[in-house]
């Protein structure tokens, strides 16, 4: 586990967006001053020390914030509520693959 002062301002801005719920490299790139492929490295090096990881190609979720002493702790959300959100936020940012993946989770058959 990372120690806050460990951090650099990119981890921190990275995180920020992380507390609002699942994210890709291109939504926090298009949330941040920093380009997709160093978000990319920033989330695989939170993920290295447990802070993250990885639930489908190119979408990232929080596991523990490094900042605080607790896990992440939001509202419970259904399964649907978290597929639709990432659903839409991979639609916001074009990103095709996570688009696929979130119409699978949602079980819906847009994607066959």
């Amino acid at each position: 586990m990372l120690e806050p002062e460990q951090l650099n301002t990119a981890d921190n801005a990275v995180l920020n967006v992380l507390q609002e719920g699942r994210v890709t490299p291109g939504y926090v790139e298009d949330r941040t001053d920093y380009n997709q492929s160093y978000v990319s490295q920033r989330l695989r090096r939170l993920e290295e020390h447990g802070h993250v990881k990885t639930l489908a190609t190119g979408l990232w979720e929080l596991i523990e914030d490094p900042r605080t002493d607790n896990v992440k702790s939001a509202e419970p959300q259904s399964s649907v509520e978290l597929a639709c959100r990432d659903l839409e936020r991979a639609l916001e940012t074009e990103e095709w693959d996570a688009v696929e993946d979130a119409a699978k989770n949602l079980g819906c058959g847009l994607i066959e």
